[in-house]
């Protein structure tokens, strides 16, 4: 009786082990696939289309970086506007891309890349500029200088570029639209803070802070939500989630670090971004990618083959399917990774 017992025990301690184990085994996620380009070093992605088409940019010592089209395993020169670089900020669901260029005489120009042509969008009055997303609706957003030197965001619609203007200080920057044509970005204030703004039919909206000086929005989905960062009063910098006016501390929901950013979010609310380590990891001082759904928080890198041995430094982007592109940083350069769903 006291053997069966023993063995009973036995049964009992090593069962937690064995679905912790075999829990461990299955917690793999993503597929990784590299995203490099032959003759070039350093490689990173900067957005993703539901098609896992990537765009983003390649650089090596002695070059200047180039942008990059990602598709079907393959590496696609994007060309520049006279000049030497160019790279790829932002894909739709068509393929078509934008991102900045240097022209002959080696100013930033936004362009507009489809049908394997780069087009020059212009500026505000100014020398340079730079497209940042464009929505399925063809409709692009990013900065441009005004005839006064000064950076604004501009929304370029039906081949018009529209100024759209600050909250009263010098600058301005949209990073992100919607098919809603809901705008995300950043705008001086008079006070020459920088706020998280939402433009909205036309309408600017401050997002705010979290009691510190500056914040910006990097993304918005089509529920018009916002994620990006902010500012504590003790000057910490906190990724934040914006829904309907109301912007949530996701460091405090998360246990992130007191320095993390939120890069984008998808039409499911699953957000992903970077900090510089987390509380529950014990990492810090390392770059850290995240993904975040709700207030369930996981590390990136706990959700690739247990043999991978890639330090991600941050993650840029996801798709619908909750596809992510990350960047790597290692003694020998950077590479972008796509990681596909399983």
């Amino acid at each position: 009786m006291q053997i069966r017992r023993a063995k009973i025990g036995v049964v009992l301690i090593l069962l937690p082990l064995w679905i912790f184990l075999l829990s461990r085994r299955n917690h793999q996620v993503y597929v990784v696939q590299e995203l490099s380009v032959p003759g070039y070093t350093d490689t990173a992605a900067l957005a993703i289309n539901d098609h896992r088409q990537a765009v983003g940019l390649c650089t090596s010592a002695n070059a200047p970086r180039q942008g990059i089209l990602w598709e079907n395993g393959r590496a696609v020169h994007l060309g520049a506007l006279g000049g030497l670089w160019s790279q790829g900020n932002g894909i739709n669901e068509k393929g078509q891309i934008v991102g900045a260029a240097s022209s002959f005489k080696g100013f930033s120009r936004a362009f507009l890349w489809q049908n394997g042509r780069m087009i020059d969008l212009g500026t505000l009055g100014g020398k340079q500029s730079e497209a940042m997303a464009i929505n399925n609706l063809g409709e692009i957003v990013g900065w441009a200088e005004t005839v006064r030197g000064k950076r604004h965001a501009f929304l370029w619609q039906k081949g018009r570029m529209i100024d759209l203007k600050t909250l009263g200080g010098e600058q301005s920057e949209a990073r992100a639209i919607n098919d809603a044509g809901q705008i995300a970005g950043w705008a001086d204030l008079r006070s020459a803070d920088r706020h998280a703004i939402l433009w909205d039919q036309c309408q600017l909206h401050d997002l705010g802070t979290f009691g510190g000086p500056n914040s910006q929005a990097n993304a918005i989905n089509i529920q018009g939500e916002v994620v990006g960062y902010a500012d504590t009063s003790s000057l910490a910098r906190h990724s934040f989630r914006c829904t309907k006016g109301a912007m949530a501390d996701l460091d405090s929901r998360a246990d992130l670090s007191d320095d993390s950013t939120a890069t984008a979010i998808n039409n499911s609310g699953q957000i992903v971004g970077f900090c510089s380590g987390i509380h529950v990891d014990g990492n810090h001082g390392a770059d850290l990618a995240f993904k975040m759904h709700g207030d369930h928080l996981e590390l990136l890198r706990s959700l690739l083959p247990g043999t991978s041995g890639y330090r991600l430094k941050d993650a840029a982007g996801i798709n619908s399917a909750g596809d992510v592109i990350a960047n790597t940083v290692s003694t020998n350069g950077s590479l972008a990774l796509l990681l596909l769903k399983k």
